[in-house]
């Protein structure tokens, strides 16, 4: 478990795994996107019903593949590493994570001073096929959780936190929570799995929201997402490997 507050924006270094406009990084078995599938944001996604979740999602900015180009244009090469990593300079910083140096899936957060609000997103390559995801057994995936709060771009609070899922692919269903810690709530998830993406219900104390996400690599080995509520200091990114 991992806990993060912070008092002002940080003149952090920037962290060396994190490239800022550049192209991207990566690992040993990273494959390309089968296509891009970035949606503008991921709010109202859940739900059994609904459409297969895209590969690649943000509240604002846009998501694709291992970059994320944020609301006011900066663009980060999301390189893989194991946990998380953050990087601020100029006004701005990135929270993100990777399911391992050499994983497939992305997922984080991003403000600035001028956008006082924060903006959560999810992406990645190698994604997997809806004809790639097993279709029997179940499946536990352990990973983390990143939340950041502001409200004047400048002052937050929050961090990471240890994230777990239980899959039935047979039923096509996922249940997911994350760890409670002195800065982030315990966010409770549960849905169903539509193609190889998977969308339904969040709840974090009497706060109700929805989250979705997509599977990436061989037979769903990884998995990420965002849960989103209406109160916003509950809004997540999250990311997991299966076990």
């Amino acid at each position: 478990m991992e806990v993060v507050k912070f008092g002002k924006l940080l003149a952090a270094a920037v962290a060396a795994s994190l490239v800022v406009g550049c192209s991207s990084g990566g690992g040993g078995h990273h494959h390309s996107s089968n296509s891009d599938q970035s949606s503008a944001s991921p709010k109202g996604s859940g739900g059994s019903g609904g459409s297969e979740a895209p590969v690649s999602a943000a509240t604002a900015g846009k998501a694709s593949d291992q970059t994320y180009v944020a609301p006011d244009g900066t663009s980060y090469t999301l390189a893989g590493i194991p946990g998380t990593s953050m990087s601020s300079g100029s006004g701005r910083t990135l929270s993100y994570g990777s399911n391992g140096a050499n994983g497939y899936a992305r997922y984080g957060a991003w403000y600035s001073t001028n956008h006082t609000t924060t903006e959560y997103f999810y992406t990645g390559t190698g994604a997997t096929l809806p004809e790639q995801v097993p279709t029997t057994g179940t499946a536990t995936y352990a990973g983390k959780a990143i939340q950041v709060n502001t409200t004047d771009g400048t002052t937050i609070s929050g961090g990471s936190t240890s994230a777990s899922f239980n899959v039935d692919f047979g039923a096509k269903t996922i249940a997911g929570q994350t760890e409670k810690t002195l800065a982030i709530d315990t966010v409770s998830m549960k849905g169903t799995i539509k193609g190889a993406g998977f969308s339904g219900s969040a709840s974090s104390g009497s706060q109700q929201g929805n989250f979705s996400g997509h599977f990436y690599g061989p037979e769903a080995s990884e998995l990420a997402g965002t849960a989103i509520f209406k109160d916003a200091k509950h809004n997540l990114a999250f990311g997991a490997v299966k076990q």
